[in-house]
C-alpha cells in the first residue's frame, strides 16, 4: 500500500481539464463611440492561459471595461468575478441576477481606494446558450461537451444610471 501511495504521489501531474490553446478573442474596436484601449493581461494571467489553454482579452471603452474569457474547458476557466477581484484586493458583493438585456449576474466591486464598480457577467456558448451563472454553464456544457463558452464581463462605474448600465450591457 505504501509503495502504491508513493507511486501515485510521484506520478507526473498532467491536468485533464486543459482547454484548447489556440482560442482567439476579437474584442470590438469600439462600443458606443468609445474606441477600445486594450489592457494587457497580468503576467500571472498570461502564465495561467499558457499552461491551461483558453484565452482572455481586456479593453477599456471610455469609462467602461470589458473582459472576455473563452474556453473549451469551463470547469477550469469559468468562475464568478469574485475570485479574481478579491485576489486583486477588491471587496465584492453579489447583488443578484438581471434578465433585462440577457441573463446577467450583478456584483458591486469596491477597490482598495474606495471606488465602486458594477460588474455584470454573462456566460455564452457557441451553441447559443446564455446563462447568468457558472453552474448552469457547466451543466449545459456537460450535456453537450465539445463546444466553447465565454464569460463576458462588463465593468462600469457603480453610480451610473440604470439606463446607461443597460445600454452598456446591450
Amino acid at each position: 500500500f505504501l509503495v502504491l501511495a508513493f507511486l501515485i504521489i510521484n506520478l507526473p501531474r498532467n491536468p485533464i481539464d486543459v482547454a484548447k490553446p489556440n482560442i482567439k478573442i476579437n474584442l470590438p474596436l469600439w462600443i458606443h463611440g468609445n474606441i477600445a484601449t486594450p489592457v494587457p493581461l497580468l503576467p500571472k494571467e498570461k502564465t495561467y492561459f499558457m499552461k491551461y489553454g483558453g484565452a482572455a482579452a481586456k479593453a477599456i471603452y471610455g469609462e467602461h471595461g470589458l473582459l472576455i474569457v473563452k474556453t473549451s474547458a469551463p470547469l477550469r476557466h469559468l468562475h464568478s468575478p469574485e475570485s479574481c477581484l478579491r485576489g486583486l484586493g477588491f471587496k465584492v458583493q453579489y447583488k443578484g441576477v438581471s434578465h433585462k438585456i440577457l441573463p446577467t449576474a450583478i456584483y458591486k466591486a469596491t477597490a482598495p481606494d474606495g471606488t465602486s464598480f458594477r460588474v455584470a457577467v454573462s456566460f455564452v456558448s457557441n451553441q447559443g446558450h446564455v446563462v447568468s451563472n457558472v453552474s448552469e454553464a457547466v451543466w449545459k456544457w456537460m450535456q453537450h461537451p465539445g463546444g466553447t463558452w465565454s464569460a463576458i464581463q462588463r465593468i462600469s462605474p457603480w453610480n451610473l444610471e440604470e439606463v446607461e448600465s443597460n445600454q452598456w450591457d446591450h
